[in-house]
């Protein structure tokens, strides 16, 4: 379909829309007219960009950090297995007194506070 048919069916359509619906019509049209402006100005930065050569040094620069620099957050089962485990082993060699004692001092078990 060329452009000249698609503008003229869709004249026709909107020509059959109540004010209402033509108002939403417009203000479609004037986002992606909107958006169209901001991409045409984006790829033209980018063009220039390129044809200046102002960040070429970037890529000639050395790589500072890897993916494996990326610290992975713990889960909420990661934290609780550590407590756990700490734990354990604090209390490996204990008997029933040191138990008590050792839980009494403990007044939370909160990730933070371990």
């Amino acid at each position: 379909m060329t452009r000249e048919i698609l503008m003229r069916n869709t004249m026709n359509s909107l020509s059959r829309l109540p004010k209402e619906r033509l108002s939403e019509v417009a203000d479609f049209i004037d986002f992606i007219l909107a958006k169209e402006t901001e991409e045409n100005l984006q790829k033209g930065i980018e063009k220039l960009s390129e044809q200046s050569g102002s960040l070429h040094f970037l890529h000639e620069e050395e790589e500072l950090y890897s993916v494996s620099d990326i610290k992975k957050e713990k889960t909420n089962v990661e934290i609780l297995r550590d407590i756990r485990n700490k734990i354990n082993l604090d209390i490996q060699d204990m008997n029933f007194e040191e138990l008590k004692e050792y839980f009494a001092r403990r007044q939370t078990l909160h990730p933070k506070s371990v």
